[in-house]
Formats: C-alpha cells, structure tokens, sequence
C-alpha cells in the first residue's frame, strides 16, 4: 500500500511538472505572438506617418 502512495506521488509530480512546462512554452509563445502583433501595428503606424508627410511635402512642394 505504500508503495502504491509513492507511486501515485511521483506520477502526479511527473503530471505536474509537464503541465507546468506546457503551461511555460504557451506563456512564451502567447508572448511571442504580442510582441509580433504590437511590431506589426508599430510597422503600420510608421508606414501611416511616413505617408502623411509624403503628403505634406507634395502640398508645400506645390504651394
């Protein structure tokens, strides 16, 4: 019988600890996917800004 509670004890440490690595590697690639989101609008916000004064420079290049 107590061989049978060390068993469970370590095979629910094991569980345990591969719930804890996936639950990592989500986290990681959870963070991943923001930061590719927030580089991709930061890109978008850029390309807006840089067209913008494309725009304003033709209007003073015409005025």
């Amino acid at each position: 019988m107590e061989l049978s509670k060390k068993d469970n004890k370590v095979e629910y440490e094991a569980a345990m600890k591969l719930i804890q690595d996936f639950n990592n590697k989500l986290e990681k690639q959870r963070e991943l996917l923001q930061n590719q989101v927030t580089d991709s609008q930061r890109l978008e916000a850029l390309e807006s800004a840089v067209a913008d004064l494309m725009m304003l420079s033709i209007k003073e290049d015409n005025q």
